[in-house]
């Protein structure tokens, strides 16, 4: 898997790496802003793109200034320079997000880690014909995305431009995936969330450098989500959305959004992604559907009992819709 995660990071053929495994926008766009807040729900980060959510696709020439919160100007706050290449384009969507984001989502123009490379970090060329992009070999991401999460951190690229691969450990069961599926089992037994239920996800939360739901909702939520951490469903909507970000990529999501009956919403939506194979950014940052035919049905839950077991014993019945 780590193989299919790693992108080309120079010129030279490395063997070992695909890039054929990546989020795709949809996923891309549900990690939050640096706020902590979903996209849409950030009163700040939705007026620093423009007022209007459709302009978080618009590109944007990176420059910096010396401060540190979000700047109403183009340029961004100076810590960026550890996420994005200054004085290259990018789209605004890619901008003033949570630290998890950059950690584990490797996008075009983006900072990529490399073990030794500090000084010299790497960074990522993912338009038609460049280095990490769609150049014709079939290896390059689907979606203009890349799962950086799946490359463990001390993968270092060696004297004669390939990698020396350190293998990914991946995670069984995380203790944040017990802490949230607390705070869920908590917040479905309570008549309204409550410092109990708020205290295990923002456990989660507060490692992973955002502010606690409280504090981000009051703070910087739009008037209409104030009071979302509030409410029973509106509690349930965060932890899902906290699920998805914290288990990224650990073959959790597909068993929450069949538990949660969840997958019909999601799984017949179109898959949307970067247009890869364009070269300059404002045709490259443009979003194009990829595939338009996925189904789920509702029968799709439970898979059908095999005939043969059916006949074994006439007492069983054949999963519904089977």
């Amino acid at each position: 898997l780590e193989y299919y995660s790693t992108c080309y990071l120079n010129s030279f053929t490395v063997t070992t790496t695909f890039s054929e495994f990546g989020p795709t926008l949809k996923i891309a766009e549900e990690f939050y802003s640096r706020n902590g807040l979903p996209l849409d729900e950030d009163a700040e980060w939705t007026e620093w793109i423009g007022g209007n959510f459709i302009q978080r696709y618009d590109p944007l020439v990176i420059s910096r200034n010396a401060g540190s919160g979000i700047n109403k100007t183009s340029s961004l706050s100076d810590d960026h320079k550890y996420y994005i290449r200054e004085n290259e384009t990018t789209a605004k969507l890619l901008c003033y997000r949570e630290p998890r984001f950059y950690a584990w989502i490797g996008f075009d123009r983006g900072i990529w880690e490399l073990n030794g490379k500090n000084e010299n970090e790497r960074y990522l060329l993912a338009r038609g014909g460049e280095t990490q992009g769609a150049n014709g070999d079939g290896r390059h991401n689907p979606c203009g995305y890349f799962a950086k999460k799946l490359v463990n951190l001390e993968t270092a690229q060696n004297t004669s431009g390939g990698l020396t691969q350190v293998r990914y450990t991946y995670p069984m069961i995380r203790l944040t995936d017990l802490y949230l599926l607390y705070a869920e089992a908590l917040n479905e037994s309570k008549s309204a969330p409550d410092n109990e239920v708020y205290q295990w996800i923002d456990s989660v939360r507060i490692r992973a450098g955002i502010p606690g739901v409280v504090e981000a909702y009051s703070t910087n939520a739009v008037a209409a989500k104030k009071n979302k951490p509030t409410t029973k469903e509106g509690m349930r909507d965060i932890i899902k959305q906290e699920r998805l970000i914290e288990l990224s990529f650990e073959s959790q999501r597909f068993y929450d959004l069949i538990r949660w009956k969840d997958a019909l919403r999601y799984w017949n939506e179109p898959v949307r992604g970067w247009n890869i194979v364009e070269k300059t950014p404002n045709l490259f940052y443009s979003v194009i559907t990829y595939f338009n035919s996925r189904t789920f049905n509702t029968k799709d839950y439970l898979w059908p009992l095999k005939l043969s077991t059916l006949q074994v014993n006439p007492n069983f019945k054949q999963n519904p819709g089977w």
